[in-house]
């Protein structure tokens, strides 16, 4: 089984941004080995019926930060 070689833990909800289009943007992170990961997951409707989810570890939200 997967969970007998890696440690699952919960992410961290950092942003949620909604379209107009109502397309979602949810970026997420997570500890891994003390290393921060950012994830970006996007959340498409479709007229049909259907919907897409786009998941990244390279997101595009742009983040302002004073100690740049």
């Amino acid at each position: 089984m997967l969970s007998e070689h890696a440690e699952f833990k919960a992410l961290s909800m950092k942003d949620i941004y909604t379209t107009s289009d109502g397309t979602q943007k949810i970026r997420t992170s997570h500890y891994i080995e003390n290393l921060l990961i950012d994830f970006e997951t996007v959340i498409i409707p479709c007229d049909r019926g259907r919907t897409t989810v786009c998941v990244s570890s390279q997101d595009g939200f742009e983040e302002t930060s004073d100690h740049d």
